[in-house]
């Protein structure tokens, strides 16, 4: 199984996060998708496929790292940005991918920590997190702004809270008075 850091930004932020990436030793190439990146550390091995036929890629099997960028949801929502080292097997099948994400670790563990599910002394910012994304066992990091914001009153959702969740979510914040559509 892979291993998930979240974090909040805001603004431009985001490039701190992707500049740690880039100023690695041998830094991972960078595929664009939808909602983030792909970053494919081409030094570590080759990309696997789980479907020939189709060029589906193996994400559990070759050196990837996704990045998934916040993104602002029915006006009033932000998610919260995810990093997931995909491959299962970290240490045994890319060692040097283990230790970029032990790197990261460190590296995102200098930021304020908001929220986490093993120490809930600390989390001053339970109400601005809304959705399922306290039902997930990762951490959640502000970065500066990221971090201001949420003093603002910035609500936080996860990047895969369904249709329905995003709904409920909306209906209970329009009793606080939150504009959410």
């Amino acid at each position: 199984m892979g291993t998930t850091y979240r974090f909040i930004t805001a603004g431009d932020e985001i490039n701190e996060i992707i500049d740690w990436f880039h100023n690695l030793p041998s830094p991972p190439e960078v595929i664009e998708k939808p909602n983030g990146y792909y970053l494919f550390f081409r030094d570590l091995g080759e990309l696997k496929y789980s479907n020939q036929d189709n060029n589906e890629v193996d994400v559990k099997n070759s050196p990837l790292v996704a990045l998934f960028k916040p993104e602002l949801k029915r006006g009033a929502l932000c998610t919260v940005g995810e990093i997931h080292f995909l491959p299962n097997s970290l240490a045994k099948l890319f060692p040097e991918l283990n230790k970029i994400n032990s790197k990261f670790k460190n590296w995102l563990s200098n930021y304020r920590l908001v929220f986490s599910n093993k120490n809930t002394e600390n989390n001053e910012f339970n109400y601005y997190l809304e959705g399922n994304i306290k039902n997930y066992d990762s951490n959640i990091y502000a970065l500066p702004n990221g971090y201001e914001a949420l003093k603002n009153g910035q609500y936080y959702v996860a990047g895969d809270d369904s249709d329905v969740v995003l709904e409920k979510v909306c209906k209970s914040l329009k009793l606080r008075g939150v504009e959410c559509y």
